[in-house]
């Protein structure tokens, strides 16, 4: 796992004699990710989770890995019915188990309940989360489906209060996928 060695810094002096202050990026003091040694992307099916989580793993080193959840219209059918896959899925929370054991990874997740207290806790323990956070028009135009705009409201509507409480930081649609990057990769390093 590298880290990136040219982040901006910069003094300033203050004005109490004797007294400086540093602002900005310097060199990474803790390992990308924090203490979890991951970065997990997570956020509604359109909203570049797995592209960012591509890009975020190419620039600083990581491994990409995803979930093996549904994506796509599935995903949201799948978030849809969540409290019957919780009852239902040990089999699923052991593979995200056994992914969030490694670390040095950029992690798309797709189709994770995060409903219950206890997987939010997990992701946040496994690394720094980052909530691709949009609205239901974006996501309809990138799904290439606007008869679903309705439905994806409803699932923004539902499931962000969960992205929200998961998320070490929120990344808003309107940057570019560069800056996003950029976003991401100064993030990493905090």
């Amino acid at each position: 796992m590298t880290t990136p060695k040219k982040l901006i810094r910069q003094r300033f002096d203050v004005l109490e004699k004797g007294r400086t202050a540093t602002h900005g990026r310097a060199e990474a003091s803790q390992p990308i990710g924090g203490a979890g040694g991951n970065l997990l992307f997570i956020g509604l099916p359109g909203s570049g989770r797995k592209t960012l989580a591509r890009a975020a793993a190419g620039r600083l080193g990581l491994t990409y890995a995803e979930t093996a959840g549904p994506a796509g219209a599935a995903e949201l059918d799948a978030l849809a019915h969540a409290e019957a896959a919780r009852m239902a899925g040990p089999a699923s929370q052991a593979g995200l188990d056994q992914l969030l054991a490694r670390s040095g990874q950029a992690i798309a997740l797709t189709g994770v309940d995060l409903g219950a207290s206890e997987v939010r806790e997990r992701l946040r323990a496994a690394g720094k989360v980052f909530y691709l956070m949009s609205v239901a028009p974006i996501l309809a135009k990138r799904l290439g489906d606007l008869s679903r705009l309705e439905e994806l409201a409803g699932a923004v509507a539902a499931h962000e209060p969960f992205f929200l409480q998961t998320a070490h930081f929120v990344l808003p649609l309107d940057a570019t996928p560069e800056e996003m990057a950029d976003n991401v990769a100064e993030k990493a390093c905090l």
